[in-house]
């Protein structure tokens, strides 16, 4: 018992070593989040869309604003006379325009505040992108934590088989023990050595797939999180609705929602400004100058208009009814948002508490699997157990070390997914 307690605690030191050896270069995942933002094409091209929609509110204020215009017009005119003779005649023309909107019904003040509200949708959607690849990159980083553990699990179960296999070989040497035992020892080693070849391939792999979302290679390992000092997801209430409340204000989704609703009610008022007249102030300036005659003309003329169209076939009123119907439908979406962000939440805080107690269970049967192995081993050792008894308790324990560590990285994803139906991934970042 002692012995085997000995070989735990090599185990266990030589572990903390390695850790400690590859820390250096080890990846956190706060630093995988910070590579991720920095790297990531999508969240590249959604600022760009928000650059665009700002531009948007510029030709927006451009309707509002007056327009001036300037033209000059140089020609030369041939002109046949009496007898054959002809003449040539240069005018020269300036034209200065100016024409001021004074009123349209609302719609050009309308147009601008929605292309002030298209400014947010899209500055939301940079926060939504973000978000899903911060989630991304949380699901490839425990992947690899989890592929890490279970490589460390090969490793530490392959040094027990080869005990195992070193105390059959000695208890055949002693005759207490058949070449059975020896065989069925080398069989378990072999499988062992194969897991170790599985697991090491896995970590390979999760590590390729984490340097794919994160925008460059991983050649360390990446960090375990430590626990809070407490598991506790949420107040001691354990009510998902304040939890809810909060997601609605701070989900992207649930405020492009609110915002796709009031560019729809912008769009009520900018059809209903086409039963409003118009009006508008324009004037101009004109230079004419004939050189072959020294002549010059002046011109200008100041117009105050104002329309108002009488009958157009009920077009006016089908367009303020569209408009209407999509306010409707953004009514709908708003409210379906709400429920399914309800939904979200209360299904991320469940699976919290279930892995919370599968996490419990396991720890409690690695302990027991382990208590059992050593039991085994030692009996064993003393002749008491066959080899058959000792793969099977290895066996269960290293299922119970792998249920473990699995449960342990599934609950720190499910943390992130209760950030994420938050609204709150990524914002200490």
């Amino acid at each position: 018992m002692n012995r085997r307690r000995t070989v735990w605690g090599v185990v266990f030191l030589m572990a903390l070593i390695s850790i400690s050896a590859g820390a250096e270069g080890a990846l956190s995942l706060e630093q995988a989040f910070q590579l991720a933002l920095k790297k990531n094409e999508d969240i590249r091209i959604t600022e760009a869309q928000v650059a665009e929609a700002r531009q948007n509110i510029r030709l927006a204020r451009a309707a509002v604003l007056p327009g001036i215009t300037a033209a000059f017009t140089q020609s030369r005119n041939r002109e046949a006379g009496v007898g054959g003779f002809v003449t040539f005649k240069d005018n020269t023309d300036f034209r200065f325009d100016v024409s001021q909107p004074l009123y349209g019904g609302g719609k050009e003040w309308a147009t601008l505040r929605a292309a002030r509200v298209e400014v947010a949708v899209q500055q939301e959607e940079v926060r939504l992108v973000k978000q899903a690849r911060l989630f991304e990159v949380a699901v490839e980083y425990f992947s690899l934590l989890r592929a890490q553990h279970r490589q460390t699990i090969a490793r530490r179960a392959v040094e027990l088989a080869r005990d195992q296999l070193a105390l059959a070989a000695a208890r055949k040497e002693a005759g207490t023990a058949t070449r059975t035992e020896v065989i069925r020892s080398e069989v378990a080693l072999t499988a062992a050595e194969r897991d170790v070849v599985r697991a090491e391939n896995d970590v390979a792999v999760f590590r390729a797939r984490l340097g794919f979302v994160v925008g460059r290679p991983v050649e360390g390992p990446v960090l375990d999180e430590p626990d809070p000092e407490t598991d506790e997801a949420r107040p001691d209430d354990k009510t998902p609705d304040p939890y809810v409340a909060r997601a609605i204000r701070l989900r992207p989704e649930h405020r492009i929602a609110e915002l796709r609703l009031k560019e729809a009610q912008e769009g009520i008022r900018t059809a209903r400004a086409g039963f409003f007249p118009s009006a508008k102030l324009a004037g101009n300036y004109t230079r004419t100058q004939k050189v072959s005659s020294f002549r010059e003309k002046d011109n200008w003329q100041v117009q105050a208009k104002v329309e108002y169209d009488i009958f157009d076939g009920f077009g006016r009123n089908a367009e303020v009814e569209k408009a209407e119907i999509r306010v409707e439908q953004h009514q709908l979406e708003l409210e379906r948002m709400a429920r399914e962000i309800d939904l979200e939440v209360r299904q991320a805080m469940l699976e919290i508490d279930a892995l919370r107690a599968i996490r419990a269970a396991s720890r409690k049967g690695v302990g027991a699997a382990r208590e059992n192995y050593e039991r085994v081993i030692a009996q064993f050792r003393e002749g008491l157990s066959t080899a058959v008894e000792v793969a099977d308790a290895h066996t269960a324990l290293v299922a119970a070390e792998v249920q473990e560590a699995d449960t342990d990285a599934d609950l720190k994803l499910a943390r992130r997914k209760f950030e994420l139906a938050l609204g709150e991934l990524g914002t200490a970042e």
